[in-house]
C-alpha cells in the first residue's frame, strides 16, 4: 500500500483509481454543489470531492480526520439511539 506522500506524487486520475479500488468510505457531508466523501486508505484519510451535476472529481487530498471530524460528525442522527430511553 502506499504512504500518505507516495499517494499524492500520483496524478488524478491515479489517486482517484486508488481510492475508488482499495479505500473504505467512512462517510459523506455536502459541501455547496459537492459531495465530500471521507475514505481511509491504507493508514491514511483521503477526501474525495465531486460534483454529481457535472460527473467529475475535484479534489482528492490527504485530510487530519481530527481536522474534520466536526464536519462530519454534525450530520449523525443520533436521536433513536435514546428513543425509551429515560
Amino acid at each position: 500500500m502506499f504512504t500518505a506522500e507516495q499517494f499524492m506524487a500520483l496524478d488524478m486520475l491515479e489517486r482517484a483509481s486508488v481510492v475508488l479500488e482499495h479505500g473504505c468510505e467512512m462517510a459523506e457531508r455536502r459541501d455547496g454543489c459537492y459531495a465530500v466523501k471521507l475514505y481511509l486508505v491504507g493508514d491514511f484519510y483521503v477526501e474525495l470531492w465531486y460534483n454529481p451535476a457535472v460527473n467529475k472529481i475535484r479534489s482528492l487530498q490527504v485530510v487530519e480526520l481530527e481536522a474534520l471530524l466536526p464536519e462530519y460528525l454534525k450530520d449523525i442522527d443520533v436521536s433513536d439511539l435514546f428513543k425509551g430511553c429515560r
